[in-house]
């Protein structure tokens, strides 16, 4: 089991877009996996050892992301429920949760200080803001209903390498007192999906019926521009494409998509049935079995999804590539649930994040006495060499001499000085790489 989640995250096509960039979402969901195992052995063997690194890893993991602070808030929690309240308990159970909101405070008053001020704290805000203001808690519960839908889809797709073969092979028993609350929460979700495919779309004005259609209610799969684009695994974010929006890249077709949504559809359903059946298996007659041996595990790493994606949820958009430790934690949860297989540390230990770096070999082709200022590589290559918190040079993807432009076709002004052919393969075709030069003024 451990082996088919490692897998079924490390083939996530949003995994391997990212490993590829600069940003920080496969080394902090590395990170938050390594705390969570060693939280998990605490849980299992009561080793102050691993509870010591399960909260260096979770240190590491909020100074890069502050979404982090999920994995000690549940580990408390689920050590609370395990033990109730016992002195000795209750300060291992508080201890991760301060020592990281105490040093993540001395980090963020250090930049404060020295002039550093966080790039963006948008997700921090809004939640901070819907705790202080309590009117806005109407608002919260449409947006986290709005979003939900479509979160699930992806969970559904991600996991469904996970969910699918099992269902097969596991059949719930039609007597068993757990498969009410799993039914009414299948047949939620099927009137859920219904309204927000076939009846929400009419309710809305025409003016805005085309934008949302295909932001925020696409009618197949991808929902939104995000890592998954209709092109395939993304963004393209070279700048014929990303800024120009130049026809370079032809969609794929919409038969694969239909069947991605299909497909999606029941990963999620099946996951909505499975995880509340799960819940309800773990907390029999309102309250938690401590005599189930996986159960602690199993409500860890549930809590660790749910406490995570609170905030995106808050604020109404969730990217996919947010979910990327969400598949990760949900996973873990199947595996470690009642109906699973259990979760052992042997091989939950083989467990870790590849970060699959991919060369820029094509750069060589401009000479080099040529700087990284004068080359417009797309959104990872500048953000690599030329990040800055300017707004109007984040808008341009950083170009700020784009003398030279790496392009998937050519661009008015420009002239091709090197290009690349590489096989697609679904669908296939050829497509290429170009290397551009401004040409000249005359």
């Amino acid at each position: 089991m451990a082996v088919v989640c490692a897998l079924t995250l490390v083939f996530n096509p949003i995994y391997f877009a990212l490993s590829n960039t600069f940003m920080t979402d496969v080394p902090f969901t590395a990170l938050a996996i390594l705390s969570a195992l060693f939280f998990v052995r605490h849980l299992q063997r009561g080793s102050d050892a691993d509870l010591l690194v399960g909260t260096i890893f979770a240190v590491i993991a909020t100074l890069s992301r502050q979404m982090a602070l999920c994995l000690p808030f549940a580990f408390g929690v689920t050590l609370w429920l395990k033990h109730g309240f016992q002195g000795r308990s209750i300060i291992r159970a508080i201890f991760p949760l301060i020592v990281c909101m105490v040093i993540l405070a001395a980090f963020l008053l250090w930049q404060k200080i020295t002039g550093r001020p966080p790039t963006s704290n948008v997700r921090t805000d809004l939640l901070w803001a819907f705790i202080t203001h309590p009117k806005q808690i109407r608002m919260a519960m449409i947006f986290v209903s709005w979003s939900s839908w479509g979160m699930l889809l992806y969970l559904g797709w991600f996991l469904s390498p996970l969910i699918l073969p099992a269902s097969l092979h596991q059949r719930p028993e039609p007597n068993s007192p757990f498969c009410l609350p799993a039914s009414v929460a299948l047949f939620v979700f099927f009137i859920a999906s219904a309204v927000r495919l076939f009846l929400a779309p009419s309710l809305i004005a025409p003016p805005f019926r085309s934008f949302l259609a295909h932001s925020l209610m696409p009618s197949l799969m991808p929902g939104g521009d995000s890592i998954i684009i209709p092109q395939g695994i993304g963004p393209a974010t070279l700048r014929d494409i990303y800024i120009l929006h130049l026809p370079h890249l032809p969609a794929l077709p919409s038969v694969f998509w239909l069947l991605v949504t299909v497909l999606s559809l029941v990963g999620a359903a099946i996951l909505v049935f499975k995880t509340t059946r799960s819940i309800v298996e773990l907390f029999p007659k309102g309250r938690f079995d401590r005599a189930n041996t996986n159960g602690p595990a199993a409500i860890f790493f549930l809590l660790c999804a749910v406490v995570y994606l609170a905030p995106f949820l808050l604020s109404g958009v969730v990217f996919d590539r947010y979910l990327i430790p969400v598949t990760a934690f949900l996973a873990a949860f199947l595996a470690a649930s009642p109906e699973g297989r259990g979760f052992k540390m042997g091989g939950a230990q083989k467990l870790a994040a590849t970060l699959l770096i991919a060369g820029s070999g094509v750069f060589a082709i401009a000479g080099k006495d040529v700087k990284p200022k004068d080359i417009d590589g797309g959104f990872e290559f500048n953000g690599w060499n030329r990040f800055d918190d300017d707004k109007i040079g984040r808008m341009n993807n950083w170009a700020i001499n784009a003398t030279y432009v790496i392009a998937f076709g050519e661009i008015e002004g420009y002239e091709v000085v090197a290009s690349y052919r590489y096989r697609h393969w679904m669908p296939p075709r050829e497509g290429r790489i170009v290397v551009l030069k401004r040409k000249a003024e005359k």
